[in-house]
């Protein structure tokens, strides 16, 4: 009766009635199909009886996927009905004609809005407010943060004092730390389905059991220590066996003597250290020292665990008075709005199933078949709750009741809670009870070669154990191949001038144009990225390739300029004194005067009292005059509906009033600020249950989530079929498919897990302790956990890229550097290694590659060859110098071509017009400011740099000749203002920080050989930075911006930049901050800072236009010497600057004349790359 022809594996899932079935449902195989036809299929059983419907729960977990079956379930109900009728078969007609008519009672959602519904038919049995709300994720956390504040104060009173150890835990965590860390344990212990009470259950018995472990182990390890120490006795070797030898009767006896783990510590540290060095390669040695290493390490972890034990059950009982102090004060916070979490509509239907046996029964009842899709990404809760569900009215067993459908090899949702065992378990549980698995092995979606390179690549990735959850089966093609090299890969250098992710963004550019050369459509490609972090690169990339794309939005909607705006107007309709919210909203579309009108305005007596009494200030342009009064209309009738109506009708009127739309269609990004404007409508209309005429509360309320980086994703403008390239998280694509797919960034690595406290499964609550000097102490059962975490997350990592590849339908493109696997000569397994691209080493060899013939192949040619791309370097430098080449041709003019669309004079925003901009950062116009001969031949003529052979001043040679190793100065700058943009607040250990120091040289291209001998250049400016108060006083700043990006529209010009700090000091003092990593010397310290004093400049114009913030300081610090130069900003300094932004702008925009770019010879030149061809240097020397 279906339209389409099942296998007969499908067939076996679909009318598997009367037996529990669990799918293992590969990619692209149909899943959905089956689940639809299954669901359809149970209603003809039950066709002629009551209500077939309501015997049929299908859960999904997201409402997209329901809505998408509930639409193929009424297009198959449809199809039967007219089957029927064509059939004349009236009776079975009729009963289709009413289910299809009654399908709005349907049993197919979320889990949550299941549970949503239980509790809303037995509010009184779950003990809760009929009327409750559902909280969105944003409310909830507003609501644990209120929560935490206020029983932080009382908590800590009880804890402090009482505890070193905790004293010690809270000065490293800090108030801001502790907060945090509280909200992130309050969320996974919710994950885990657990009460305080039963956290603290798993946690004291899991350290009672830690203790009794490592007591039993301690001494049978110190006899193995003792043991193989002796037997070192007997070597000949070398001056560190020699010395060992010397030493180990003394530490033999300090480890006998010791009673206590405390003691044995010592001698054991003594150990370690005399076991390191370069024993040399004779096996007679090598071996015995070996052996005592590997189980001396295991003592000194177990004495270390059992020495701080005590210290740990400590802390963790106040930890634990903590959580359920906030579970208890969040509970109070939620049953004063009426409101329920996720969680606790998951939590309170368990209960509700637990606790009333009649609600039980009639629940367990009504469900004759219980459907669950994606069930890989289930949880411990969830499954608790679908345990809850399976048995009869009286707990009979009912064959056939339940049926899920996953693919553990797509469980990629860990940070969300998701626990893949669950899978593994409940096929156990269900093939054990009598129930069945069917796997669905034929592949649909992609082509032939795609399904043949993944069968290839994954089955060496991924286990052959059918009890692993990343057991990986081969599937089936059904579609043919058109031809050979659907699979490619794109090489990226790593020794190229340009930063590896630029370059490889232009060489995908420059692919993509290809194709669509070719004839392929923009909609066809997707991009998947395993992160948002160099999205920009490839934006930029495309943009100057003029191709169309889309970017599946993040999670910035709070920082979208637009929602700024009315966040700006609604705390300024609330506090008319709040200077800096009226200089947001004057700049915005709602008034739209330019930033000299403001800058006029602000110098005015008026202004100190209230900018609306100084409109008719003299001096201002009557158009600027106009915008004002009109603004001003409009602003005192906002102002006069405030209370009268709600907040959501006052900034929906305010925005159609004023315009706003209007002038925002006309810009770029238009749609997305209009969709982005609705959104916001919509959420304080959802908000209005809660506080619906108060404007001050909806300001705090944005205030908090805006502060708390609160993740909100923005409005969706675009269909998933619409005609541009889909840019996009792998995750993001997770049950989508794209004919074309890049995967770009191979040799990116998984991030490192920084966290310190956490709440597991296995072990309950588990943290690191803090030491003496506060730094970070890993307890025995931390390393255990983490140990654990590191296996399953180098498993997750597999089954994303595995979920990566098998989003292609027709071809997919590999990039990224090519990277060794060190291992796979030691006959190490490929998933040891931290990167896709080793991986990709591993399996297939680099060393193979054909680059005359352009393949690549399997090394048994069990999979298809593989299409090596070489970009055109000339197209590549053709992108590039586009992107750095005269700033008088970089133009921006959105209506080129077309008609300009009118807009209002008294709309046009700031006062710029798009047709006057040109585009420079603040490093080109710092050039131009020292030296306007050197930026006329790098900008405007585009001349390479010439080989220099003398040495910047600001980076000295390694002694009297060129040293083996020189880091290159703009690596050196990056990689340090990388490294003091991610340093913890607390202090770190040794470890911590080479982790912390390696993954940034990686993350930025550096060479692993070259780790070392780049340690050693960074490390002396990142400890200056440590000493400073910029990184003592971080938890006593407010409005701390840091590596702050802004576009500045001016005179003319659009200025590119990145503020490496802002901050708010005790004293209410706003303060800039630019590191500096030139190696100057102490006395040229002040003169270098001149040459800054253009940066500092701009910068100080941008915190005003940009965020209206007043600097009190800006401060140039030299990380080496570490010294700091101080710029005292007054009204006369910022006028300076706006005067030497002018002489800029006006140069600029002038003739492209060597005559108007003078040089200006000084020491500077000694290291120009142009001394040799300019005249000025020629004359200085």
């Amino acid at each position: 009766m279906a339209e389409w022809q099942m296998t007969a594996e499908q067939e076996e899932a679909v009318h598997c009635l009367d037996q529990d079935c669990i799918v293992s449902a590969g990619a692209g195989s149909g899943k959905t199909r089956v689940l639809v036809e299954r669901y359809l299929t149970i209603l003809q059983r039950h066709l002629m009886e009551d209500d077939p419907l309501s015997k049929v729960v299908a859960m999904t977990f997201t409402e997209k996927a329901a809505t998408e079956m509930i639409k193929r379930v009424r297009e198959g109900i449809t199809l039967r009905l007219r089957l029927a009728q064509e059939k004349g078969h009236t009776l079975e007609g009729d009963r289709w004609y009413e289910i299809l008519s009654d399908m709005e009672r349907a049993r197919i959602s979320t889990i949550h809005s299941f549970c949503a519904d239980v509790l809303r038919e037995f509010p009184v049995q779950a003990k809760i407010d009929p009327d409750f709300r559902v909280l969105d994720e944003w409310e909830a956390h507003q609501l644990r943060q209120k929560a935490i504040t206020n029983m932080l104060t009382e908590w800590l009173s009880t804890s402090h004092p009482a505890s070193v150890p905790m004293e010690r835990l809270l000065l490293r965590w800090g108030i801001t730390g502790t907060k945090d860390r509280l909200d992130q344990l309050s969320l996974e212990m919710s994950s885990h389905g657990w009460e305080p009470g039963q956290l603290a259950d798993f946690t004291l018995k899991d350290i009672q059991q830690t203790k009794n472990q490592l007591v039993m182990v301690e001494q049978e390890l110190l006899n193995q220590v003792l043991m193989a120490g002796d037997e070192m006795l007997s070597l000949k070797g070398g001056k560190l066996c020699t010395r060992f030898q010397l030493e180990w009767g003394r530490l033999k006896k300090a480890l006998q003597s010791e009673g206590d783990a405390h003691g044995r510590i010592g001698p054991l540290v003594e150990i370690k250290a005399l076991l390191r060095g370069n024993w040399g390669k004779k096996e007679e040695i090598i071996v015995p020292k070996e052996r005592l290493k590997e189980v001396h390490m295991e003592l000194l972890s177990v004495s270390e665990g059992l020495a701080f034990i005590h210290e740990e059950d400590e802390i963790a009982s106040y930890l634990l008075m903590g959580m359920e102090s906030l579970h208890q004060q969040y509970k109070k916070e939620k049953q004063w709005i009426g409101g329920l979490d996720f969680d606790d509509l998951q939590s309170l239907t368990i209960q509700l199933l637990q606790q009333s046996p009649k609600v039980a029964h009639k629940i367990r009842g009504s469900v004759r078949y219980l459907m669950v899709d994606e069930y890989q990404d289930t949880n411990e809760s969830q499954k608790q709750l679908i345990d809850l569900l399976l048995p009869g009215p009286q707990g009979e067993h009912i064959p056939g009741k339940w049926f899920v459908v996953g693919d553990a090899k797509q469980s990629i949702y860990r940070f969300r809670g998701a626990d893949v065992s669950v899978f593994g378990r409940t096929k156990e549980e269900m093939v054990g009870g009598g129930g069945k698995e069917v796997a669905l092995l034929d592949n649909f979606r992609s082509e032939a070669s795609l399904v043949e390179f993944s069968n290839a690549l994954f089955s060496r990735l991924m286990s052959t154990d059918p009890r692993n959850d990343n057991f990986f089966r081969k599937t089936r093609a059904h579609r043919v191949s058109e031809e050979e090299g659907r699979i490619e890969f794109l090489p990226i250098p790593t020794q190229v001038e340009e930063d590896p992710r630029a370059w490889e963004a232009y060489a995908i550019a420059d692919r993509i144009k290809d194709l669509l050369t070719e004839g392929v459509l923009p909609g066809s490609i997707a991009i998947l990225l395993q992160a948002m972090t160099h999205v920009k690169e490839i934006e930029r990339a495309l943009k100057q390739k003029g191709i169309p794309y889309y970017v599946a939005k993040g999670d910035g909607f709070f920082q979208r300029q637009e929602i700024l705006d009315l966040y700006h107007l609604l705390r300024y309709l609330a506090n008319p004194s709040d200077r800096l919210a009226c200089i947001g909203v004057l700049r915005s579309p709602f008034c739209g005067i330019s930033d000299d009108t403001l800058y006029r305005m602000s110098r005015s007596e008026e202004w100190e009292r209230q900018w609306l009494q100084g409109l008719d200030s003299e001096g201002l342009l009557p158009e600027e005059q106009r915008k004002l009064s009109q603004f001003q209309e409009l602003f005192s009738r906002w102002q006069g509906l405030c209370g009268r109506i709600s907040v959501a009708e006052l900034v929906e009127r305010a925005v159609y009033e004023s315009g706003y739309l209007h002038v925002s269609w006309g810009l770029h990004h238009g749609p997305q600020v209009a969709a982005n404007v609705d959104k916001f409508l919509q959420l304080l209309r959802q908000w209005q249950g809660e506080f619906p005429y108060s404007v001050q509360s909806v300001c705090r309320v944005i205030e908090q989530g805006i502060q708390a980086g609160i993740k909100e994703t923005e409005a969706k403008i675009e269909a998933e079929d619409g005609e541009s390239v889909k840019l996009m998280t792998i995750h993001q694509s997770k049950g989508l498919e794209f004919p074309i797919v890049f995967i770009p960034d191979l040799s990116r690595k998984l991030p490192p897990d920084t966290t310190d406290v956490k709440v597991d499964r296995a072990s309950g609550l588990v943290f690191c302790l803090p030491g003496v000097d506060l730094s970070r102490m890993e307890t025995y059962r931390w390393q255990l956990m983490k140990k654990r975490e590191a296996q399953l997350a180098r498993e997750e990592f597999v089954r994303l890229f595995y979920v990566a590849v098998t989003r292609a339908e027709e071809r997919v493109i590999l990039s990224g550097s090519p990277e060794e696997h060190h291992g796979k000569s030691h006959g190490e397994i490929v998933t040891t290694a931290d990167t896709w691209s080793k991986w990709l080493d591993g399996v297939l060899g680099y060393n193979t590659m054909d680059q005359q013939e352009g393949w690549w192949t399997f090394p048994t040619w069990e999979g298809p060859p593989i299409r090596l791309l070489t970009p055109q370097s000339g197209k590549l430098e053709e992108l590039f110098d586009t992107g750095a080449g005269r700033v008088a041709d970089v133009v921006i003019n959105e209506q080129e071509g077309g008609e300009e669309t009118e807009i209002p004079s008294q709309m046009v925003r700031r006062g710029w017009r798009t047709v006057d901009s040109q585009v420079i950062s603040v490093t080109d116009l710092t050039v131009l400011a020292n030296c306007p001969r050197k930026f006329y031949y790098a900008k405007l003529l585009g001349l390479p740099e010439m080989a220099n052979e003398v040495a910047h001043e600001g980076y000295e040679l390694l002694g009297t000749k060129r040293a083996s190793f020189q880091l290159d100065p703009r690596m050196k700058g990056e990689i340090i203002h990388r490294l003091v943009e991610i340093l913890p607040p607390s202090p770190t250990t040794l470890e911590e920080r080479d982790a912390l120091y390696q993954n940034t040289f990686a993350d930025l291209g550096v060479k692993p050989s070259d780790y070392l001998a780049t340690m050693k250049v960074i490390d002396p400016f990142i400890e200056a930075y440590r000493r400073s108060r910029f990184y003592r006083d971080l938890s006593n700043q407010t409005g701390i911006k840091r590596e702050a990006r802004f576009i500045g529209h001016t005179r003319g010009l659009e200025i590119e930049g990145i503020i490496d700090r802002i901050h708010c000091t005790s004293e209410g003092e706003w303060e800039l901050v630019d590191y500096k990593t030139n190696h100057v010397s102490g006395p040229r310290v002040a003169e270098v800072a001149k040459e800054y004093l253009p940066q500092l400049y701009l910068y100080a114009l941008a915190a005003w236009e940009e965020w209206g913030i007043q600097l009190t300081r800006g401060i140039l610090y030299f990380l080496h010497p570490d010294e700091q130069i101080v710029f005292e900003i007054t009204e006369g300094w910022m006028d300076e600057a706006r005067q030497q932004l002018d002489t800029w702008a006006q140069l600029l925009h002038g003739k492209e004349d060597p005559s108007h770019f003078r040089p200006q010879p000084g020491k500077r030149c000694t290291y120009c790359p142009y001394r040799m061809i300019c005249e000025g240097a020629i004359i200085e020397e």
